[in-house]
């Protein structure tokens, strides 16, 4: 009787530490309870040193958030073609709401990939299948897609009190990086860096903010020329913004 005492204590206390290491392993993958970031990050448009865990059906995106002593990180990945050329066409609104509420007004926000009014940096870029197996782009359409990245020099900001500039360079001053790209297979690439006394937070508190991530969808307005349709502009999933929010607590140092 006492020897099966013993052993049952042991598998109890086996089985709680499995726990413990699984509610680690959960933390460490679950951007809402607050990761660091890599120590050899790099915003350059390869994904290789982040985890992308999570998957929204809204957006159809992978993404993860982070940060370090000096920034906050937002990635994001995209494999469908549609949802690509979306994204394209009308960019990615990131939104940190640093009171924690699910609220855009007044918000820091940044626009990236940023289509301007004119439509002149749209870049030759179909958002529909390409001729490979399953719809997927080919080695030519791959390639014309990772110059139309190239072209994307320019994001839009606002409510950010530092910057009175609403449509600033990618090479700017202010210590925001931002590139998209695409891997080999033609899957969409996004990483932002935010310093975070840009955005009035530091890693020595761990507070928690509200994000909120939209595909903006297609404006037939800034689309001149005929050029909505090219991109998917007929479509009302198309022209419709897809989103998300959620929470995040900052990770300390």
């Amino acid at each position: 009787m006492l020897l099966k005492n013993i052993l049952l204590k042991r598998c109890y206390n086996i089985v709680l530490l499995m726990g413990f290491s699984a509610a680690a392993f959960a933390q460490k993958t679950d951007p809402s309870d607050g990761l660091r970031a890599p120590d050899a990050v790099k915003v350059d448009g390869k994904l290789t040193e982040w985890n992308l865990k999570p998957f929204n059906s809204a957006t159809l995106l992978n993404y993860t958030l982070a940060n370090n002593d000096n920034n906050l990180y937002i990635v994001l990945k995209c494999s469908d073609q549609r949802h690509i050329g979306k994204i394209f066409a009308g960019g990615i609104t990131v939104t940190i709401n640093t009171e924690g509420k699910k609220n855009d007004k007044s918000a820091p926000q940044i626009t990236y990939p940023y289509l301007k009014n004119d439509g002149s940096n749209r870049g030759r870029f179909s958002g529909g299948r390409g001729p490979g197996p399953n719809g997927a782009p080919d080695s030519t359409m791959i390639a014309s897609r990772k110059d139309v990245a190239k072209t994307m020099k320019e994001f839009s900001v606002i409510n950010i009190k530092a910057i009175t500039d609403t449509v600033v360079s990618i090479y700017n001053t202010y210590g925001i990086k931002t590139v998209v790209s695409f891997d080999d297979k033609g899957d969409f690439q996004y990483e932002l860096a935010v310093p975070l006394t840009l955005l009035g937070l530091t890693a020595t508190e761990a507070k928690q903010i509200a994000y909120h991530v939209k595909i903006n969808g297609i404006d037939p307005e800034k689309m001149n020329g005929g050029r909505a349709g090219f991109f998917g502009g007929g479509d009302p999933e198309m022209t419709s913004p897809s989103d998300f929010w959620g929470k995040y607590k900052i990770a300390l140092k």
